[in-house]
């Protein structure tokens, strides 16, 4: 049973999570007092903590540091009342896995942890998932280290702009220790941003690199095609018009509604194109849809633009948006897919 932690010092919330959380199945301890908390996380093996921002003892973001301190692997969600994209930033900064502002949905919550407890910053390599991780960063022109973990050695993958420059794994070095990480059947990655690195071993661009990295021979690699690694494809209709026309409308009227709205999309489990409008991201899609527990997933681009991901059912949602908070997305849109999709499962 995971154990979690609410640190706040207004103690009807902590309370009120605490029975929430023990309802479902969560061994829950929590504290008003910041310092004691520390104590605690001393002598209670905790996985996962839940802080507020503004307290008077620490703030939650001190709190951080000192907890990750006692015990790296712990996984963080900061709760504010007072949100700023600041605030946002440095909580992600300082290894929060989750933002959520006050007042939220305690069934939201529940989603929250249940993401972290499958994914978070960590992921399993198995299948794509690495790779689909690494398809995320280059998108999002990163500058981070991924430091891959197995039962047969360690590893890092360095990302500058968006691209691999370089990886070691054991005593290799570029090319060869990146074929060795991809080809791992097990084990853990974990990300750290702002990291520059060392040196530079690897001069290819992210889909030439993808395509070096998989390919086995000639006939395999003429077999590939470069047009799997791009981001954009054409659309097929998949839909019948009465449906897609009504999607059509409904989405048409969230682009009236919010200037800050850049694209919307829709895809089946197999990365086909329902409802594209903006960048299609069928490639990336295709790659996601090979991981089982994804529930819903983020990304930030340049020019403070978040690409939101959510499946539901054997249906994918992407929503490309600019100037908003990851938490106001994640409260605003769930209710804005769930009406689509059933549209569309009303019509097939």
């Amino acid at each position: 049973m995971r154990r979690v932690m609410i640190v706040d010092d207004e103690e009807d919330i902590v309370l009120g999570l605490s029975r929430f959380l023990k309802k479902n199945g969560y061994d829950v301890i929590y504290e008003t007092s910041p310092k004691k908390a520390l104590e605690m996380l001393s002598a209670e093996p905790t996985d996962i903590l839940i802080a507020d921002v503004k307290m008077d003892e620490l703030s939650g973001l001190e709190l951080i540091n000192l907890a990750r301190i006692k015990n790296p692997d712990i996984k963080v969600i900061i709760m504010t009342a007072r949100g700023s994209e600041e605030i946002e930033r440095i909580s992600y900064e300082r290894g929060a896995l989750e933002y959520i502002e006050k007042p939220f949905d305690v069934d939201y919550l529940l989603e929250v942890l249940k993401k972290i407890e499958v994914s978070g910053f960590k992921g399993v390599v198995k299948e794509l998932g690495l790779v689909d991780f690494l398809n995320i960063l280059h998108m999002e022109g990163a500058l981070a280290l991924v430091n891959v973990t197995s039962a047969t050695g360690s590893g890092r993958i360095y990302f500058e702009s968006g691209e691999i420059v370089h990886a070691q794994f054991s005593d290799k070095e570029g090319i060869l220790a990146l074929k060795e990480i991809l080809n791992l059947k097990g084990g853990s990655f974990s990300v750290e941003r702002n990291i520059k690195p060392p040196k530079r071993t690897i001069n290819m661009s992210f889909s030439n690199l993808m395509l070096e990295v998989f390919a086995k021979s000639d006939e395999e690699l003429a077999d590939i095609g470069i047009e799997e690694w791009s981001l954009v494809s054409e659309e097929k209709k998949i839909l019948p018009n009465e449906i897609y026309n009504k999607l059509d409308k409904e989405i048409g009227s969230l682009f009236s509604f919010d200037s800050n709205l850049k694209g919307f999309s829709i895809y089946d489990i197999e990365g086909n194109s329902l409802y594209v409008r903006g960048n299609d991201y069928s490639s990336l899609i295709s790659q996601i849809s090979t991981i089982k527990e994804f529930l819903d997933g983020s990304f930030e681009l340049s020019g403070s633009v978040i690409i939101y991901i959510r499946k539901e059912e054997e249906l994918f949602f992407v929503v490309e948006i600019a100037n908003t908070s990851l938490s106001l997305i994640k409260v605003r849109f769930p209710k804005i897919i769930a009406n689509l999709k059933g549209i569309i499962k009303g019509g097939t």
